[in-house]
């Protein structure tokens, strides 16, 4: 089966996108044209390497070609797309330092605290080293963004797992997305015994109530005896996306959901994982640790509303 990938993905045409991509599910063997493609975000670049890699683990044969046409393909070669896919062109230009531009394609392991800092110091070189929090709000933002979602990733999805971010300057929005093989939200809840899960939940239940605060904690990782999981990253970049008039999506198998929409798929449109992508506008963080306060103030997870110790726990 063969499909022409569209040209564009932003954020408004990433659920259409991830439901083309499961249609193919049903096949041995695919095609993707990369001819026509021109600008992907993240999410929807990590989101074409879940589905590669998964259809491959399944034993389907995957192809890609058109990139010779595409005006995408040395960007996607700069992000190790292709290398990250066990593709390997030929490459005629010259690579540039992309600080302040993009963060290549990083597979996710133990380090969080580094990748975490490695992302927001590439994305954000020129306030690495500042202590002003006037001026530190988009990369202590980042750092907090980043070491949530790959923290999650890690301790619940039981898969290959992926980070990409972009930072596009024209528009000063900086994009972060984390994706995995994995097993997805709902089976996480299931395969560790929580006490959230019941019968007949869908996975976009599943989606809500790892929303709620605590939920995705220590207390249902029965293979984390010391878990630094606090169980309240999704719903404090949830409460942030909202606050920060940005962008949250969290795709888990075939549930999709933002900010303004959810949707559940048929199961054989699974996206074969979980991704989820968050995206700010860097001139709205002025001092983040002041916002993060008021999200752990929305979310109920301020006990005392005279002491800040503990903001970034």
């Amino acid at each position: 089966m063969k499909i022409v990938l569209t040209p564009y993905v932003f954020e408004d045409g990433l659920l259409d996108f991830i439901f083309g991509l499961g249609h193919l599910n049903c096949a041995d063997n695919i095609v993707l044209d990369l001819s026509r493609v021109t600008h992907y975000i993240p999410a929807a670049i990590l989101a074409l390497v879940v589905k590669i890699d998964n259809w491959r683990q399944s034993g389907k044969s995957v192809d890609i070609m058109g990139y010779e046409d595409s005006t995408a393909t040395q960007y996607l070669q700069r992000i190790d797309f292709f290398s990250t896919c066990e593709i390997h062109l030929e490459e005629n230009f010259k690579r540039h330092d992309p600080l302040g531009r993009f963060v290549s394609i990083r597979k996710i392991g133990r380090k969080i605290d580094q990748l975490s800092n490695d992302i927001a110091t590439c994305m954000l070189p020129e306030l690495a080293n500042t202590d002003n929090p006037d001026e530190s709000g988009p990369f202590d933002c980042l750092v907090y963004a980043v070491s949530e979602l790959a923290t999650n990733t890690e301790q619940h999805s039981k898969g290959r797992a992926y980070a990409l971010a972009q930072y596009t300057e024209s528009k000063d929005i900086i994009r972060v997305c984390i994706a995995d093989t994995g097993i997805g939200i709902l089976e996480s809840f299931l395969s560790n015994g929580s006490d959230y899960w019941y019968e007949d939940m869908s996975e976009i239940d599943a989606i809500k109530k790892a929303l709620e605060p605590e939920v995705s904690s220590r207390k249902h990782l029965s293979l984390w005896a010391e878990s630094p999981n606090h169980g309240v990253g999704l719903t404090l970049l949830y409460e942030l996306a909202t606050k920060l008039k940005g962008e949250f999506i969290l795709v888990s198998q075939n549930a999709y959901f933002c900010l303004n929409e959810e949707r559940l798929f048929s199961d054989k449109v699974s996206l074969g994982g979980t991704l989820c992508s968050f995206t700010f506008r860097r001139r709205d963080l002025h001092n983040f640790g002041d916002i993060l306060y008021e999200c752990k103030q929305n979310a109920g997870l301020i006990k005392n509303e005279f002491s800040r110790k503990g903001l970034f726990k």
